[in-house]
């Protein structure tokens, strides 16, 4: 849940501090689907599989 608060953060932060005409939009949903689906690529490894086999009770990873 943190991480989603930080991705959120992020885009307010550049959407704001971007100026004129580039930072209008004219659909704000669409624009933050794209930047967290944006996000989930920059996320995963190129082979597609998560580096992490598994965590457990506590998060750590096995």
């Amino acid at each position: 849940m943190e991480r989603i608060r930080e991705i959120a953060e992020e885009f307010r932060d550049y959407w704001v501090a971007l100026p004129g005409a580039k930072a209008c939009k004219l659909d704000w949903e669409a624009t933050w689907r794209n930047w967290v689906r944006k996000e989930g690529r920059n996320a995963m490894p190129r082979n597609g599989r998560s580096s992490v086999v598994g965590v457990d009770a506590h998060g750590v990873p096995l």
